[in-house]
């Protein structure tokens, strides 16, 4: 695979979700399973030109459900939006699906989320990440978002996160909202100390029903980011500290995707550079 620049973080983002949207198959063609003029369209949609104008994050989850004929088809959901880590642009939000592995793509759906970070309170339902997303075994879809609540300013050291995420039992097609609060939110617990974290791209669930998913965070004795592994015995709920990715102490390590390979093997790429998120 070619390497990325250090700072090409849209291009790891496109990376993933392309290995996310066509894991199905190892000889997809990925141009063709999310072509790069849909991307442009979900971000005209939001009021930007194309994904080069904005740090964007754009998204992919695929899976099988029944067809109108009674086969089996494959739903590709792809989601964008602009990065709320990035001041100037708010956190605009679009999605749009393929029952047809990519070949067309049905009415966009966009909407402003209602940033409960900074109007102190969680009450967009409509607004769904797929950043860390999966269809567990159990059928349900489970979306997690990119960002956590944080503790109020001058608090934020904390070993225990909460955060808001939506549930599909019907394929994505609807979405119920569980708010970021102490009685609904999901948990994200560290092993030690940390300062701020973000979930990123990719969930993978086991045998015995434990999902995994990548976040990176910023640990109280560190000064750059690391990428952690963490895991959830409860379907995505509550999450707990399972095993450090990559952790060097002069370089962060950011954005992270974990794939399954064909062979079983799983599959993580990072990114890396010197600037931090």
């Amino acid at each position: 695979m070619k390497k990325t620049k250090p700072n090409s973080r849209k291009n790891l983002f496109l990376i993933t979700c392309l290995l996310m949207a066509a894991g199905y198959s190892g000889s997809a063609q990925l141009s063709k399973v999310v072509p790069m003029s849909n991307w442009d369209i979900i971000a005209k949609a939001t009021g930007f030109d194309t994904l080069c104008s904005v740090w964007a994050n754009p998204k992919a989850i695929s899976f099988e459900v029944p067809g109108n004929n009674g086969d089996i088809v494959r739903k590709i959901i792809v989601n964008w939006q602009t990065n709320m880590d990035y001041g100037p642009y708010p956190y605009l939000h679009g999605t749009m699906s393929s029952t047809n592995e990519g070949a067309s793509y049905g009415t966009i759906v966009t909407d402003t989320y209602c940033d409960p970070y900074l109007t102190g309170t969680d009450s967009d339902t409509n607004n769904v990440d797929l950043m860390t997303a999966i269809k567990r075994r159990d059928g349900v879809i489970i979306a997690i978002p990119y960002r956590v609540k944080y503790p109020p300013q001058g608090q934020q050291a904390t070993k225990k996160y909460y955060f808001a995420y939506n549930i599909s039992t019907d394929n994505g097609e609807t979405w119920t909202h569980f708010p970021d609060d102490t009685a609904t939110g999901g948990t994200v617990t560290f092993d030690s100390t940390v300062l701020g974290m973000r979930f990123h791209q990719g969930a993978i669930q086991e045998n015995d029903g434990t999902i995994y998913a990548p976040v990176y965070a910023r640990y109280l004795t560190d000064t750059v980011f690391r990428v952690v592994l963490m895991k959830s015995t409860d379907g995505g709920v509550n999450w707990t500290f399972c095993s450090k990715v990559q952790f060097t102490p002069t370089l962060d390590y950011t954005e992270s995707g974990l794939v399954r390979c064909a062979n079983g093997d799983w599959l993580m790429v990072l990114r890396s550079d010197s600037q931090g998120p």
